[in-house]
């Protein structure tokens, strides 16, 4: 029971949460659910808002589609609902809120001010106070809303720069008052690898004040309805996991999460998440017709990866790295393998560049890297087909007729290998997937091997089985569900999805509410009925939920087996309506043994 978990569970913590992006309604919901879930048991929550603060640009107004460019009156919109939204959480839930600005003095504001503006962007890079690189931190959002490719920024990359810096300072000087003046026990704030949360929970963690992020599940079909939290920030959750896989790698895993697994896979599949690939379409055929893949070749596709995002993570100190002994960047491996290809007439490469290279969904500009790259595909042999995301070709539709993948650091390897494909990579220290589920090369002679083993080696049932204990151990081992059972969109109906709009729309016009306050007021549990994990996480100071399972178990193998099984052919079955042909690639490592 819920109201006995509460009951029971008893605390006096005072927390903190940094919420300067409350205009983003996905992250303000649940984390205010967190956080009443500590209200409850006695918990003392201050809620530090923006009220404006970050009126230049923020994280709000990027996840909005506002660029730095925009109109000033754009970002104002962005900064009514923000504030309007804040109030709404605030007042609703009953938080006792301060302002950022109510930590500042006003020689913090000049000295921000005037540096961000003034200096010159090399003594803004190397600027550090209370022991914090502010200037590395600020690139971080910099290098991806730019797409920069070196911190030799553009005139209008350095104005998002300047910008960013100011609020970063401005972050640090707040972060250190709320630690001297509040005397908090915890930190909380959403997504801390944004530079200006990222400083709150660095200065916290120095006035040794753990700090615990969240973020919406990994898992794309729950984004709505499931909550990560961990300690720190993303990047160490990911190193962690990594260090944990060994834990978990030889563990089945129960249906329900093979399920949440392969959900995540059909909502990609629908077009589902960030708008990084198109929804998968009938015509397949056709669609290889396009790309030039004759029949009888062995099918390669080799799936680029955004470069600025890693160049970001490295240059901010999250502890990734750009640097590669086998290729030196993706250009040079993109050379290499139209190199490689000349030589292997029996095989055709697809070149898919990564869609965030180019303006996603016409929002966005291109990135210098994407220049790079088409001056390299102006090289290609004849059994090359370089795919663009202006040629409408969903990656799933791709991946279903590949006999192998190539990647340096993509995602998209993991879920070409959840499905069974054998994936190769260059790039192992920069995945966010254990590298030995890959053919990991240390050298271009071991790099050409393995792509002639992979293809080899074909589709497998127990590669899909790794992969998704892998997939099991971060979207469904990390997170917690703040809708109580609610069905994620997989798992409705078409009628009920309709029946699902029918009725918020009804609601909307009956009381007059925005979609946020009927959510807030109406349709959000009162009491979680995973809040004693939150509790469990925080008293015992754990860095992800998993961690509270000092002995995890699972099923025997012929169970997972026949999960996965079901799971893969549930994918097979929305493969074949969505093409109007069947996936032979996945159905034969479905049935073999």
């Amino acid at each position: 029971m819920v109201g006995g978990a509460i009951r029971e569970w008893t605390s006096d913590l005072r927390v903190v949460c940094f919420s300067p992006n409350d205009a983003v309604w996905r992250w303000t919901l649940p984390q205010a659910q967190f956080l009443e879930a500590l209200q409850q048991r006695g918990d003392e929550i201050i809620y530090v808002y923006c009220d404006r603060e970050y009126s230049s640009f923020c994280m709000s107004m990027a996840s909005s589609g506002i660029r730095f460019t925009s109109d000033p009156s754009a970002k104002q919109a962005v900064c009514n609902t923000c504030v309007r939204q804040s109030e709404m959480v605030r007042s609703r839930v009953g938080f006792a809120g301060r302002t950022l600005r109510s930590f500042l003095r006003p020689e913090d504001i000049d000295v921000a001010d005037r540096l961000s503006r003034e200096a010159s962007i090399d003594d803004l890079y190397d600027y550090v106070e209370h022991g914090l690189t502010v200037g590395r931190l600020a690139l971080y959002e910099t290098m991806i809303q730019t797409k920069s490719i070196s911190k030799d920024l553009s005139p209008e990359a350095q104005g998002f720069y300047r910008s960013n810096f100011r609020n970063t300072l401005i972050s640090v000087r707040a972060s250190k008052a709320m630690l001297n003046e509040l005397k908090p026990d915890i930190g909380v704030s959403y997504h801390t690898a944004y530079a200006y949360n990222r400083a709150f929970q660095r200065v916290f963690e120095e006035g040794n004040v753990p700090v615990w992020f969240l973020n919406a599940s990994f898992n794309v079909a729950e984004l709505d309805t499931h909550l990560i939290a961990a300690r720190s920030d993303p990047e160490i959750l990911f190193r962690k996991m990594l260090e944990d896989w060994p834990r978990f790698e030889g563990i089945a895993c129960a249906e329900r999460d093979v399920a949440s697994v392969a959900d995540h896979l059909l909502a990609l599949m629908g077009g589902g998440g960030f708008g990084y690939s198109n929804a998968m379409h009938r015509g397949t055929i056709a669609v290889m017709q396009k790309l030039g893949c004759p029949p009888g070749k062995k099918i390669v596709a080799a799936l680029l990866s955004s470069y600025d995002e890693l160049l970001a993570a490295e240059l901010a100190g999250f502890g990734w790295t750009t640097h590669n002994d086998v290729f030196s960047s993706q250009v040079e491996w993109v050379r290499w393998l139209f190199e490689f290809a000349r030589a292997r007439p029996d095989m055709h490469i697809v070149v898919r560049a990564h869609p965030r290279e180019f303006a996603v969904n016409g929002v966005g500009n291109r990135s210098e890297h994407s220049y790079l790259l088409e001056s390299a595909f102006e090289e290609k042999p004849a059994n090359v087909s370089i795919n663009l995301p202006s040629d409408g070709i969903a990656l799933y539709d791709l991946l279903m007729e590949v006999d192998a993948a190539l990647i340096a650091w993509s995602s998209a390897g993991m879920d070409a290998g959840m499905l069974g494909v054998p994936v190769v990579t260059y790039a192992g220290d920069a995945l966010l997937f254990p590298r030995q589920l890959t053919y990991d090369a240390n050298s271009r002679e071991e790099y050409a091997e393995f792509v002639d083993q992979a293809i080899g080696a074909g589709w497998s049932l127990e590669r899909s089985r790794a992969y998704f204990r892998w997939a099991v151990l971060m979207m469904a081992r990390t997170r917690i569900d703040v809708t109580n059972g609610a069905s994620t969109p997989t798992r409705q109906s078409r009628l009920g999805r309709l029946a699902r709009r029918a009725s918020r729309r009804l609601a909307l016009a009956a009381t007059s509410l925005s979609r946020e306050e009927l959510g807030l007021r109406f349709l959000r549990p009162r009491r979680l009925c995973d809040a004693y994990r939150i509790f469990t996480l925080l008293d015992q100071n754990l860095s992800a939920f998993y961690d509270a399972d000092a002995a995890p178990t699972g099923p025997d193998l012929r169970t997972e087996t026949e999960a996965l099984r079901r799971q893969l052919r549930r994918i097979s079955e929305f493969v074949e309506k969505r093409r109007g042909n069947s996936p032979t690639k996945l159905n034969s490592a479905i049935c073999r043994s």
